[in-house]
């Protein structure tokens, strides 16, 4: 700041510099606040849509995005692929109808786009540990329904 008083040349040049630094800390703020935006979207969409088939094309469609570049910048941003997360969600999901429903185990599957039972129970074994009956029953000790 003192040879900014001493020469006016210095000065403009301080100014730019200060200018150039100011419009990029925006421009990383913006870009940084745009992916936030995006990932909480792609996440709401997933949440209020979790009854539904999802699949990482369809969210790339759907936000207009190639399912690469969608899925590299949410797992770069979250640590988690996109694939996962709707995997997660998923279960999630699969969770809460097996503990509110009375609903069968195969209409659960297939409403979540698996082919059949056994694929569902395959996948729910896999990431709970349990089976989707072995499940229900668990938190449920009243007989609700059996597949």
């Amino acid at each position: 700041i003192a040879q900014c008083l001493v020469g006016s040349e210095m000065c403009k040049e301080t100014d730019i510099l200060l200018e150039l630094y100011n419009q990029i800390q925006e421009s990383l703020l913006s870009q940084h606040s745009f992916k936030d935006y995006l990932l909480q979207n792609v996440k709401n969409y997933i949440k209020w849509n979790q009854a539904y088939h999802l699949t990482v094309a369809g969210l790339a469609n759907y936000f207009g995005y190639h399912p690469k570049y969608l899925s590299s910048l949410f797992h770069k941003e979250t640590g988690m692929t996109l694939k996962q997360y709707l995997i997660n969600e998923t279960m999630e999901y699969a969770k809460v109808e097996l503990y509110n429903t009375n609903r069968s185990i195969l209409s659960i599957a297939l409403s979540l786009g698996f082919c059949d039972g056994h694929a569902f129970s395959y996948a729910f074994k896999h990431h709970t540990g349990m089976t989707p009956t072995q499940y229900r029953n668990s938190h449920h000790p009243i007989f609700r329904n059996s597949d």
